[in-house]
């Protein structure tokens, strides 16, 4: 899997995490709020600008879903979780990995 410089260190390092807990249901600690979720699928994406457009940009997404609705979400390197956890296990820790 090849990451865009913007998306190396963080994105990179929360996917290795997501995988290897793939089938574990995973608590996302963001600034305001948790969220309990399971993991979806990965694929690629962009931000929905035509190709031309200067501010378009092309990025590895994770879509997750919410346990409580069932609503799924995008995650990318423009919104990653403060933390990942599966149970009282922090996997993931976005200051950790040098963002």
């Amino acid at each position: 899997m090849i990451f865009t410089k913007k998306e190396q260190g963080i994105i990179d390092v929360f996917y290795a995490a997501i995988i290897e807990h793939s089938n574990d249901e995973l608590l996302f600690e963001y600034e305001n709020c948790k969220i309990a979720c399971c993991f979806d699928t990965a694929y690629e994406s962009d931000n929905c600008l035509e190709e031309e457009d200067p501010n378009y940009e092309e990025y590895f997404a994770l879509c997750f879903k919410r346990k409580e609705s069932d609503q799924l979400f995008e995650v990318c390197y423009h919104n990653v979780p403060n933390a990942v956890y599966v149970g009282n296990q922090a996997i993931f820790r976005k200051w950790a990995n040098g963002s």
